[in-house]
């Protein structure tokens, strides 16, 4: 099973708070043991959105942490992540 990792998990990994990066640390572990990891093309262009950040910096945590980056989402992918946002925001 792949999962698909969120930019607010990728930032709670990289907090300063050992409390908030060790609970992500946690979720993304689990998350391997089960399969693979992921970043949408999304959650990759937010994570360079914070100063220092760079396209080098992102490709290489990558790289070191072997999660995948899907830079190729068709129509299905958004229509899927539309009905599960409205989901969420229906509870």
């Amino acid at each position: 099973m792949t999962a698909s990792v969120d930019t607010n998990v990728i930032i709670a990994l990289w907090d300063r708070d050992p409390a908030i990066s060790a609970a992500a640390q946690q979720a993304l572990d689990m998350a391997l043991d089960r399969g693979s990891l992921v970043l949408s093309a999304p959650v990759f262009a937010e994570l360079m959105a914070a100063r220092g950040r760079t396209e080098a910096f992102l490709n290489k945590f990558c790289s070191d942490t072997g999660i995948g980056v899907e830079f190729d989402l068709d129509e299905e992918i958004w229509r899927l992540a539309g009905r599960a946002f409205q989901a969420y925001a229906s509870r």
